[in-house]
């Protein structure tokens, strides 16, 4: 796997504003120990922000953060010196949420994926609330999940929301987040797709099956696949922060979804492993339960809302981004 480079898109302002504006402005990061939250922190600090990244245990989390990053002890359900630290911030970034995959969604476990994403943000936003004017964005993470199952239907930040308990999930997880808004205070609900990197989250998971065996694709192949890569995710969050950034929900997702098969081909041919074989979508469902829906649902999701301030991605295609993150 090879390290993520930088996208350099150009929207029409600097990511890195706050060094020209004097004073540093203080972004707090919760969920900073997740992929997106490691490689984000990492962009803030280069971008000259004072960056504060809320850990459950800052000795354990302090090696994954090698540049100047203040890391506080928080539990969200616990009263703390980071609550303060948010209220004081200017802006705050909250991407905490347990991983919707790859554990079945037993009632137990779907407890915890609604509490540890909308719980948390209940909290992160009365600790906003603490400070007057308080910090004047929050960015929430969201999924596109939100959709639910639409074919080929292209879809936009416009389109409903889908049916089923991630949909619903999400659909709660926003509305939390947007208690924040105010007059003074723009939320911004980033509705992650599948973020592609060589170093964690799904496509290390698919690569390393497919170079021991043939590659493999995951029911029909035609389900359409809504991803970005690591580095362009990050570059998106960073324009959601700028003062001229977006309001509401922004689909962080490459400008062309991918279908699954495609995805699985450019493993495929990048590791020189032909896809030739197939995973019924009933073996995913004896095995994964109704969380295999996240792997057989179809998104054809589309960044109007990155589009409009004028991003542009270094990877587009998904045969680029794999061709980066993957080695031979």
């Amino acid at each position: 796997m090879t390290e993520p480079e930088q996208p350099n898109p150009d929207p029409g302002f600097e990511p890195d504003a706050p060094q020209a504006q004097g004073a540093a402005e203080m972004v707090v990061v919760a969920g900073a120990t997740g992929l997106v939250g490691r490689a984000l922190c990492s962009r803030l600090v280069e971008c000259g922000y004072d960056v504060v990244a809320l850990v459950r245990d800052p000795n354990r989390a302090a090696a994954l953060f090698p540049g100047p990053v203040s890391l506080l002890q928080w539990e969200p359900d616990v009263d703390g010196p980071w609550q303060t630290k948010v209220a004081d911030a200017d802006v705050v970034v909250n991407l905490v949420g347990e991983p919707i995959a790859p554990l079945r969604w037993s009632d137990a476990r779907k407890r915890i994926l609604r509490s540890s994403r909308i719980a948390t943000t209940k909290r992160i936003v009365a600790a906003m609330a603490e400070a007057s004017p308080g910090p004047r964005v929050l960015v929430s993470a969201s999924a596109t999940g939100i959709y639910g199952d639409r074919s080929s239907e292209p879809i936009t930040e416009a389109s409903r929301p889908g049916q089923g308990f991630l949909p619903q999930l999400c659909i709660d997880w926003e509305s939390e987040a947007q208690t924040a808004a105010s007059e003074d205070r723009r939320v911004v609900l980033a509705r992650l797709g599948m973020v592609l990197s060589g170093d964690g989250g799904a496509l290390p998971r698919m690569v390393a099956p497919m170079r021991k065996l043939m590659g493999a694709v995951l029911g029909s192949g035609r389900q359409w696949v809504p991803w970005i890569h690591l580095a362009e995710a990050v570059e998106a969050l960073l324009i959601c922060i700028h003062p001229q950034g977006p309001t509401g929900p922004v689909n962080v997702v490459s400008p062309a979804p991918s279908t699954m098969r495609d995805l699985s081909a450019a493993i495929g041919a990048r590791i020189g492993r032909p896809v030739r074989a197939a995973v019924p979508a009933f073996a995913l469902r004896a095995s994964l339960g109704e969380m295999a829906g996240v792997l057989l649902e179809s998104q054809r999701v589309l960044p109007e809302a990155l589009q409009a301030v004028g991003f542009e991605w270094e990877y587009p295609v998904v045969a680029r981004a794999v061709a980066h993150l993957v080695t031979k």
